[in-house]
């Protein structure tokens, strides 16, 4: 009977709390029964009266499923990284720097110091020497100079709207170091030739975006509509779509391509195996542990950058602190290992590349990265 005064009581209590009544016989509003909103989280009150409040309660800490920003990372948030926690004059992240002082804050639309146009240059003419160094040292320089969250070649003003010509192809030998060649396409002048059809099947099947266009093989549509039969026919082979004439010579000559190709056919990225294996398995520009949906398994769980991000004001670093963070991208670029597994290591690996076109100078000279010929030359070799 004990035992069950007790629990009735409890129970009683539990009641109250939720309904906003008080045991002395005055009542208070209750904003709302969960805790799970900003203003729920910052009014000081045990919302749900499970004697947690705010930011203590499990409610203000979990982050929304549907992208919007609710109370972790905002009010709750331990990590100084959007509009809300740069500006909200606290230090989120308990390292000692507030808001816009915060490294991790600089690039934040609310922090960024705009230091010019990116891919562009001041003067008129766009195709002077002066103009496309300066336009190309902007989109070289690791700083998003516009402020629009984006840097360097990752900023569409650099690799595709910028009005000088020499960046955006700079950007495009950045990423696709080596020959621009056609995808789906042969040089042959005669498309129907086995030379031809040959060069243009394994163009569609070396997991390379020959073209930089931004889409890899069949995922471009200058493979899976090329003018060239055989490769249309492999494309949707890959994709496993059917033929519409599995009887044709076209189809046949895909066929056999496909068997000896050793491709597998679009298949969604999201097994242990799937995860491992170095190809983008469903098409989306992600492969392994680079896709999300890896990220759980244990062969990802090890994974590193590759190279690690370069903090926003690393110019103004002190000389100790350069070196560290300099030591750190040479040893993840020089190191022959997939570090991040995503089936790309050191110089395969678009931002190694990119920072390996930054000349070192003095003592920081001996981390600089060599992905490219005038490095070698540099070099010695």
């Amino acid at each position: 009977m004990k035992n069950l005064f007790v629990g009735s009581i409890a129970f009683a209590a539990i009641a109250l709390a939720m309904t906003g009544c008080r045991l002395d016989g005055e009542s208070e509003t209750i904003n709302t029964v969960y805790e799970n909103t900003i203003m729920a989280c910052s009014d000081g009150i045990d919302n749900d009266g499970n004697g947690l409040v705010d930011c203590e309660d499990p409610g203000c800490q979990t982050k929304r499923l549907d992208g919007t920003l609710g109370p972790a990372e905002t009010v709750c948030a331990t990590e100084e990284n959007n509009i809300y926690t740069c500006s909200d004059g606290k230090d989120n992240n308990g390292n000692g720097f507030i808001d816009c002082e915060d490294n991790s804050c600089k690039n934040t639309a609310v922090c960024c110091v705009a230091q010019g146009k990116e891919g562009d240059c001041s003067a008129e003419d766009k195709t002077s020497q002066e103009c496309i160094e300066e336009a190309i040292a902007s989109c070289s320089d690791g700083i998003d100079n516009d402020c629009n969250g984006h840097k360097d070649c990752d900023d569409y003003a650099c690799k595709k709207n910028s009005p000088v010509a020499a960046v955006i192809d700079y950007c495009k030998k950045i990423k696709c170091p080596g020959t621009i060649s056609k995808e789906g396409d042969c040089s042959a002048e005669d498309k129907t030739s086995q030379e031809c059809i040959k060069e243009a099947l394994e163009s569609c099947a070396d997991g390379k975006d020959n073209d930089c266009n931004d889409y890899t093989d069949c995922g471009d549509f200058n493979c899976s509509k090329s003018a060239i039969g055989a490769v249309k026919e492999y494309c949707l082979i890959v994709q496993g779509k059917s033929s519409s004439n599995t009887e044709s010579p076209e189809y046949k000559a895909a066929k056999e391509f496909f068997d000896k190709s050793g491709v597998k056919a679009q298949q969604s990225e999201d097994t242990e195996d799937l995860c491992s294996d170095g190809i983008d398995n469903d098409w989306n520009g992600l492969t392994d542990c680079d896709e999300p949906g890896c990220k759980g398994f244990e062969h990802c769980k090890d994974a590193t950058k590759e190279p690690p991000p370069r903090p926003a004001n690393f110019d103004k670093l002190p000389a100790a602190a350069r070196l560290a963070q300099l030591a750190a991208e040479f040893e993840a670029c020089s190191d022959g290992e997939d570090n991040d597994k995503n089936g790309r290591s050191d110089c395969d690996e678009y931002q190694c590349h990119l920072l390996s076109t930054i000349e070192l100078k003095g003592e920081e000279a001996k981390y600089q990265i060599r992905c490219h010929k005038q490095n070698e030359t540099d070099s010695g070799k």
